[in-house]
């Protein structure tokens, strides 16, 4: 897998921790499909949505527009994760959101047929 940070370069902060690594893009389904992913916080559409289930990876919604809150609700009705209002959330929420998804038994599964949440509640 090939990644560039060349785009990103003058945004990276030099505290950046080492175990971070910032880029400008990579294949999201190599990277659901790692065996090291614990959580995925995503704007949650309908790909990121289904490629999370499909993976069995947790997720932290975080809803901008469109059918993106419709999504973030499917992933909570279906125990696929939890919701933040990026409107309102702090680092402090975000972090503690990130930690029960990753931490709570209900959130962790093996993988979830992604044909059922296509369903309507």
């Amino acid at each position: 897998m090939s990644v560039s940070t060349s785009f990103i370069a003058g945004y990276i902060p030099s505290s950046l921790a080492s175990n971070i690594k910032a880029v400008d893009w990579l294949p999201q389904n190599d990277l659901l499909a790692h065996k090291d992913i614990k959580a995925f916080v995503s704007h949650v559409g309908h790909n990121s949505l289904y490629e999370a289930a499909y993976h069995g990876v947790p997720l932290v919604a975080f809803p901008l527009y469109g059918d993106q809150h419709a999504n973030a609700k499917k992933a909570e009705h279906f125990s696929l994760g939890l919701t933040v209002d990026f409107e309102s959330m702090n680092a402090q929420q975000m972090f503690e959101t990130t930690e029960l998804v990753i931490t709570e038994p209900r959130y962790l599964f093996i993988s979830f047929p992604s044909f059922d949440i296509c369903f309507t509640y």
